[in-house]
């Protein structure tokens, strides 16, 4: 008879304890589009100026037509970028555009389980981005025209791995 009743005992708390677990999980919340637009606009910081402070030895030049993503220290990574007016011309021509002055983005990739991106308004052909990004990450960016809701990119750089 005792080994019935702590058989019986167990299958009654085992039932509790899979009822309390069952009852005590939450569905995750779901988020809205809007909401998810804003937490992937903020999960970048970054910095973009002419004034951008560059020491002269830090300072690394790219060839025309081309973009650099670089670590050179583990807070940040920098862009370098060089795109020539004949090449932009060239592309534009090719995709029909009117307009003279195309919007240009330098697009950023988070490449992880999902591929993220966050564009950066860029005013000039030629230039450079300060990036603060997350540790132990795969990056890199493209530069390209924003037309309307398509991205066309013209530039792609390598990919840097965020050190911590």
């Amino acid at each position: 008879m005792t080994p019935l009743l702590f058989i019986s005992i167990v299958i009654i708390v085992l039932t509790l304890l899979v009822y309390w677990v069952t009852t005590t999980i939450k569905e995750a919340p779901k988020e809205d589009k809007q909401e998810k637009d804003y937490n992937l606009r903020n999960a970048y910081r970054f910095e973009i100026a002419p004034e951008l402070a560059v020491a002269p030895e830090q300072e690394t030049i790219v060839s025309p037509n081309t973009i650099k993503l670089s670590g050179e220290d583990a807070a940040h990574l920098r862009a370098f970028w060089n795109l020539e007016r004949d090449r932009l011309q060239e592309v534009t021509d090719d995709l029909g555009f009117n307009n003279d002055s195309p919007d240009l983005v330098l697009r950023l990739y988070e490449s992880s389980d999902l591929l993220r991106y966050h564009d950066i308004q860029v005013e000039n052909l030629k230039g450079r981005c300060l990036l603060h990004l997350h540790p132990l990450k795969a990056y890199y960016v493209v530069l390209g025209i924003m037309d309307q809701k398509y991205f066309i990119p013209i530039l792609t750089s390598n990919t840097v791995i965020k050190q911590r």
